[in-house]
């Protein structure tokens, strides 16, 4: 009987040999092999042959071997809209930093208040930016195709972005607490977005651990999932806590909430981020063949 996964182990083995390791593209290749193997099983082809011809169509080590080194190593910073993100994320820390500076100049805010604010921002934006990145990917996946390279260049700018989140968000929850023993009297009052906060910590903390051991569309699928929590996180109290609180936040910190009338926003933005998060799981040929 065809054993089909003794039989991927030792392709797995032979590649290995071949490209050196790169368990990030063997892992894509992998993906790509197992879905031309059930195409064709579907298309009436039995198993043993099935693997013969999705086989032959994906090439001998070698082969792969050689059409790799033609290839330029696909490098973070030199993927466009990595690019993009990283230039409008840099504009938006420099024009945030300069607008507290002004308000701390003018007398208008606190040092530890304004730093506050500036870290968990810039927090916040950096999980953003690894999600636009990732829908970026999946939109791009989905219609014209995804490989191995390009899969290891978006790890690679989420990972970094990731950590840059981690810290700041994590500084940034605990200025916050001093920012509160100083005027409240204690670090910590169970208030949601600093429930929010430690989430989005928690959060980019998991993100940034299973990017160090992704396999094929994780980095993708944890950007989309940052998306979603950070802006639940953000937006969602200031839309939840005069339902639950009509008489408001009695310490009055957390001012930099959205209008009632935006939830449907928020909604839909959650919404359209579960589709796109659907359409990674969607075969490439799928898509390329309607």
């Amino acid at each position: 009987m065809f054993d089909l996964e003794q039989h991927i182990r030792e392709w797995r083995q032979a590649q290995a040999a071949a490209l050196g390791g790169g368990g990030e593209v063997i892992d894509e290749l992998e993906s790509h092999l197992r879905e031309e193997v059930s195409r064709l099983q579907q298309s009436g082809q039995a198993l043993e042959q099935a693997w013969a011809t999705a086989l032959a169509r994906l090439g001998a080590p070698g082969q792969l071997a050689t059409e790799f080194a033609k290839v330029p190593e696909v490098r973070p910073l030199g993927w466009l809209p990595a690019r993009v993100v990283l230039a409008m994320y840099s504009i938006l820390a420099v024009g945030l930093a300069w607008l507290l500076f002004v308000r701390w100049r003018d007398g208008r805010a606190g040092l530890l208040l304004g730093v506050h604010v500036l870290t968990v921002t810039l927090g916040y934006m950096a999980a953003f930016a690894v999600g636009a990145l990732s829908v970026w990917a999946i939109v791009t996946r989905v219609i014209v195709g995804w490989d191995a390279r390009r899969n290891e260049g978006l790890r690679a700018i989420a990972l970094r972005l990731s950590a840059t989140g981690l810290t700041l968000t994590g500084i940034g929850v605990v200025l916050g607490g001093f920012w509160a023993h100083e005027n409240w009297g204690r670090s910590w009052n169970w208030d949601m977005r600093e429930i929010g906060g430690l989430g989005v910590v928690v959060w980019q903390a998991t993100m940034l651990l299973c990017l160090l051991r992704s396999r094929r569309r994780a980095a993708m699928l944890l950007g989309v999932t940052a998306n979603i929590i950070v802006s639940l996180a953000w937006f969602g109290p200031a839309l939840i806590e005069p339902l639950i609180s009509p008489g408001g936040n009695q310490h009055g910190l957390h001012s930099y909430g959205v209008p009632v009338y935006l939830g449907w926003l928020l909604g839909g933005f959650v919404a359209g981020h579960v589709l796109i998060f659907a359409a990674a799981f969607v075969p490439e040929r799928w898509v390329r063949n309607i």
